[in-house]
This record gives structure tokens, C-alpha cells and sequence, in this order.
């Protein structure tokens, strides 16, 4: 009996790690990573054993960070059954590691837990999202490796140093460092916004002056973003307002597929289903938003100007992000009844929350088109959870009681 209670604990050793002091500045502190991981552990119910931690070490591999070696040891031992760290960048960046890891993890019935990136490697879902987190993630960081070492074996090819000057500058025939007329004025702009306070979505529109041609446009509630029928593979994102993704079937019944918020990117190159449906992303309520073709993304920049690699870099965390609310879509709909969609909807909010007090986001009606269901039918089964205990609410506003 006690040792069945036992494996039924959930007990977690948190994993921190930082490697550079700039990490620190910019929210990565081991303070600041402890403290969010054990507000996580004290809402999920998991017992914390340890707190596990490596300073000013690189995630480049697993075998020379005392701290996680000690973990991966009580592990072993069967101390702890959970990990708990803040990103998946924390724990690793390779792909082999991530194996490895993955498949000692299963011999040990061990589960990865990583609050920032939604990974949980306690379901199938979790360990195939959490594989292409890493591929992304290291596919990321091999392009730029090999554009590097290709600039530089032709710098040296054609007989020049290899190194570029910053953006700005240029080298004449002496190899001396001057100012490029061409490119003065790019800076003096990044530096005058910098200094405004401007946001990134100001210094993405900036790079249409050099490779890629962007548009920001303004949308009154009720008007179409963009459709998906038009195969022009748009790239949008959304830089203020609400919209969603709607779909009419053959007998005019409507489907919300997704809903979009600031930040969020969307347009026709990320929906992988081909289908004469009609499909539109409309705007909620008044909604900015940056326009721009995803062959202007693909093709190599012709001027080879650094905005054109952040860009990349930036949508690829846009694209991980997307993935996650694609994932979730895909876990609430999987589910048979209409109960069990609620439930799986009323829990992903909650745990995104850290609170059983959750406030629904959308309408009951906008609710009912995002799951799919009959909005009468979706309104009975809440008035059923609740008379059954399940829940309680008060208009939009839902507590879970279980």
C-alpha cells in the first residue's frame, strides 16, 4: 500500500541554469526562474525535492553540468518523478541529447516539464512537440553556423579578411574601417527609434527599406485581414486587436479553426490542409497588422543586410508559438462529447492561469464555434457541470471545482 502511494507522488527536482550574465539581465536569473517554477510546482501539487542548478554553463551538452548530472543521478534513484524547468533551451539544445534524455526518462517513468515552451513529455503529444522544438532550435542555430563559415571561406577566397563591419560602415581597398553613405542613414532611423522606445513591430516594418516589402495596415471590427483561398501565401502578424480564423462548411455552418491575439502570426503558408472551403481571418475588433509575402522571407536577401536573419529569427519563435496554440486546438477537439471538450478547455486555462478562477477570453457563441459543438447543446452541458459540481460560473467567469 505505501509504496503505491508513493509512485502515485509527484515529486520534481526544478532545473535552472544560466549561462551568460546577459541572460540575467534579460529574465533568465536563477532567482527569477526558481521562483516561477515553484509557483508552477505548488499549482500543479507537485512536491518539490530539489532545486537543481548550473551558473555560467552552456546547454551545448549534458555531461559537464554538476548540477543536472545530480539530478539525472536522484533520478535514477527513484527520488524524483518530474522535471521542472523554465524553457527547453534550460535543459538542452541538441537534438541527440534530447533523445537520449527522452528515452532515459521513459526508463524511469520521468516526465519533462517546461513552464515557457507548454512541454510535457507525460503524453505523446508532448514528447513529438518537444522533438520539434529541439529541430527547430538547432536547425536555427546550424543555418546561421553554416552561413557564417561559407561568408568567411569566400572572404578569404577573394583575399579579404574575414569579419564584416557593422551595419554603417565599410571597408576600403586598405581594409580601413569607413562610414557607408549608402547605409549612414538606416542606422541614424534604428538608433533615433531605439532611443523613442519604439517596439519590435516598428523595427520589423523598418526592414522593408532594405530586402523585403512590408505593409502596415489598419482594420476596422468586422472587416477580412486576409483569406486563405487567394494562395498568395501571406505572412501576417498581428500587432494589436483580436481575430479568428473562420471557416464555412457546404451547409453555411461556421467554424472558428483558430483565434488570434498581439503577436500572433498567421496567413495561408501556415494552414497545411488544402480545401475549397472558404476560409478568412476576421478582425473582432480594431486590429493592426503587418503584411508581407513569405517569398520575400525564403529567398536569400540580395543585399545580405542583418535585418533579414532577426527577421527569420523572430518569426521562427512566432511559428513555435503557433504551433503550441495548434497543439491545443488539437487536444481539445480530439475530444469525443461535448463535456469533455469543456473540461479539457475550462483545465488548459486554468493551468495557463496557475488559478482554478479563469475568465473566458471569448463569447459563449464564439466558445461553442471554436469547439465545433451546437451552441444550444454546449449551453445544457454547462448548466450539467454545474449542477453537478464540476463547476461553478457567473456569466464568462468560471471556477473550477475539482
Amino acid at each position: 500500500m505505501d509504496s503505491k502511494i508513493q509512485e502515485e507522488k509527484r515529486i520534481a527536482g526544478i532545473y535552472i541554469r544560466v549561462s551568460t550574465e546577459d541572460q540575467a539581465r534579460e529574465g533568465f536569473s536563477l532567482g527569477e526562474q526558481e521562483e516561477k517554477l515553484k509557483q508552477l510546482c505548488a499549482f500543479k501539487e507537485y512536491q518539490v525535492y530539489k532545486v537543481y542548478q548550473d551558473r555560467g554553463i552552456s546547454a551545448k551538452d549534458m555531461e559537464h553540468r554538476p548540477g543536472f548530472q545530480e539530478m539525472m543521478d536522484d533520478m535514477r534513484k527513484g527520488k524524483i518523478n518530474y522535471i521542472v524547468a523554465y524553457k527547453l533551451d534550460r535543459v538542452t539544445r541538441s537534438v541527440r541529447d534530447l533523445e537520449l534524455l527522452i528515452a532515459e526518462l521513459e526508463k524511469y517513468d520521468c516526465y519533462l516539464i517546461c513552464e515557457r515552451d507548454d512541454v510535457n513529455t507525460s503524453t505523446a503529444n508532448g514528447r513529438f512537440f518537444v522533438r520539434m522544438l529541439t529541430v527547430l532550435s538547432q536547425l536555427e542555430i546550424e543555418v546561421v553556423s553554416e552561413r557564417t563559415k561559407f561568408g568567411m571561406s569566400g572572404a578569404i577566397k577573394a583575399g579579404h579578411l574575414p569579419g564584416t563591419c557593422p551595419l554603417g560602415y565599410y571597408r576600403d581597398k586598405d581594409k580601413v574601417v569607413k562610414i557607408d553613405p549608402n547605409t549612414r542613414d538606416i542606422v541614424k532611423r534604428i538608433f533615433n527609434e531605439v532611443s523613442k522606445g519604439d517596439k519590435i513591430s516598428d523595427i520589423i516594418e523598418n526592414i522593408s527599406c532594405n530586402c523585403i516589402k512590408v505593409q502596415r495596415k489598419t482594420f476596422e471590427k468586422g472587416s477580412i485581414i486576409t483569406t486563405y483561398i487567394e494562395k498568395r501565401k501571406q505572412i501576417c502578424i498581428l500587432l494589436s486587436g483580436k481575430a479568428d480564423l473562420i471557416r464555412y462548411d457546404l451547409n453555411g455552418n461556421k467554424d472558428i479553426i483558430e483565434s488570434f491575439v498581439a503577436t500572433d502570426i498567421f496567413g495561408e503558408a501556415f494552414y497545411p490542409v488544402h480545401t475549397n472551403h472558404e476560409l478568412f481571418v476576421l478582425a473582432m475588433d480594431k486590429c493592426e497588422a503587418l503584411l508581407f509575402l513569405y517569398d520575400d522571407i525564403h529567398e536569400k536577401c540580395r543585399s545580405n543586410c542583418k535585418f533579414h536573419t532577426t527577421l527569420v529569427s523572430s518569426l521562427l519563435e512566432l511559428i513555435l508559438k503557433q504551433a503550441v496554440h495548434q497543439n491545443t486546438r488539437i487536444e481539445i477537439l480530439s475530444k469525443r462529447s461535448i463535456r469533455d471538450k469543456l473540461l479539457t478547455y475550462f483545465s488548459i486555462l486554468s493551468s495557463k492561469n496557475f488559478s482554478k478562477n479563469i475568465t473566458l477570453p471569448i463569447s459563449m457563441t464564439s466558445l461553442a464555434d471554436y469547439l465545433s459543438v451546437d451552441r444550444s447543446a454546449m449551453m445544457r452541458e454547462l448548466k450539467c457541470l454545474v449542477d453537478e459540481g464540476f463547476i461553478s460560473r457567473d456569466g464568462n467567469k468560471i471556477k473550477l471545482l475539482f
